[in-house]
């Protein structure tokens, strides 16, 4: 009997299952879960026409730009300060300080990585030597006027390659910073501004920030001690920045144009009414569409857009915690939208996002979005949203 009661539970188990497995799944308890429990997933992509966008200039500092830019291109003009140093052998210290040592020759070397412009147009410039001091971090174009610096041209003997440029520096001159490292009543070394004389082209260097590197700027010296020896000094620089000035690029309404150098951004504003303010956002993509033709980019392309959410756009804040990343994909940026995407419809004000470049410290590229006045669609921004809709 006891075996037989074992069958008849296992038979009326499993004929319990068969019967529910070919019951509609949803309906099983749903009497019993709360309204307020159940879900909806969907998803939704947006190109809305009601979409803003509003470009402006915002200042940035160039100190700490890996990359020091010269020369005159299209709406913008570059120039750049350096300070060269090195060490001094105890060999040349001691007679420099007998004012024993003759510098015979002295040259600077710029190993050119970055381009723009027209490749056959040499790029050409002046160099004058500055009394007064100066500080990296904080210069900007406006401190050009404080700058004190001789007039004269202190450069001579150009030899330009694609990979190398090359030009002699007045001894005089840098038998006199050698000087100074001994003679404190002697004026201090304070370095080069570098002038573009044409237009047409703008070459980036290596800045202090990579100074250990073969190709960073040098000033070689070729000192002589009468009747001893001959000996080459190499100075790298100590301190070094670029500045720029220029206007705005043309625009139109269905582009969105942000440009390099300049520190163009964008406000960018976006409807995103059509998702539910109860919802969770799985994943969100935002999609620019690069207008190719309109855009012009150096030999190093923008491979990345930054945004960051506005707490405050009027006044042009924004949230710094609050980064994002869109990685180019051929003719296209993309990036996960999530985070701020989120916070919007969790109640924070939709105020937009800023839009900018992240190389804008090192290169000169103008990048050009279609914007959502583009005449085709396909083309417009578009923000594709995965997200779990829970019932109120």
């Amino acid at each position: 009997m006891r075996k037989l009661y074992i069958l008849s539970v296992l038979f009326i188990t499993a004929l319990l299952l068969i019967t529910a497995c070919n019951d509609d799944p949803t309906s099983i308890g749903e009497s019993l879960i709360p309204n307020s429990d159940k879900v909806n997933v969907d998803s939704l992509t947006i190109t809305s026409s009601k979409a803003s966008v509003n470009s402006f200039i915002e200042t940035i500092k160039k100190g700490t730009s890996p990359r020091l830019l010269l020369g005159k291109y299209k709406n913008i003009e570059s120039r750049m300060l350096v300070k060269f140093f090195s060490l001094i052998p105890d060999s040349v210290l001691t007679p420099l300080k007998e004012n024993q040592i003759d510098v015979v020759d002295s040259w600077v070397e710029l190993y050119p990585e970055y381009s723009i412009g027209d490749s056959s147009n040499q790029l050409q410039f002046s160099v004058k030597h500055i009394n007064s001091g100066w500080i990296a971090k904080n210069f900007v174009w406006d401190s050009l006027q404080m700058l004190n610096y001789d007039q004269n041209d202190i450069a001579s003997q150009f030899v330009y390659t694609d990979s190398l440029i090359t030009f002699n520096v007045n001894t005089d001159v840098v038998k006199e910073w050698l000087r100074s490292r001994v003679d404190d009543s002697l004026p201090e070394n304070n370095g080069l501004l570098f002038t573009p004389l044409n237009e047409g082209r703008v070459l980036g260097f290596q800045s202090v920030a990579f100074v250990v590197n073969d190709k960073a700027p040098k000033l070689k010296i070729v000192v002589h001690k009468q009747g001893a020896f001959t000996d080459t000094i190499t100075a790298i620089p100590s301190r070094s920045v670029h500045v720029m000035d220029g206007t705005k690029p043309e625009e139109t309404p269905q582009n969105i144009t942000l440009q390099d150098g300049l520190a163009l951004h964008s406000k960018f504003w976006i409807d995103v009414t059509k998702i539910p303010q109860n919802s969770a956002v799985n994943k969100s993509i935002l999609t620019f569409n690069i207008n190719v033709s309109a855009s012009d980019e150096g030999s190093i392309k923008t491979d990345t857009l930054g945004l960051f959410f506005y707490k405050d756009s009027t006044a042009n804040v924004v949230d710094s915690a609050s980064k994002v990343l869109l990685i180019r994909e051929g003719d296209q940026f993309s990036g996960d939208f999530t985070r701020i995407l989120q916070r919007w419809i969790d109640g924070d004000d939709n105020q937009g996002v800023r839009i900018y470049l992240t190389d804008e410290r090192r290169a000169l590229n103008k990048v050009v979005l279609y914007s959502n006045s583009a005449s085709n669609i396909a083309k417009k921004p578009k923000l594709t949203v995965y997200y779990t809709e829970k019932n109120k």
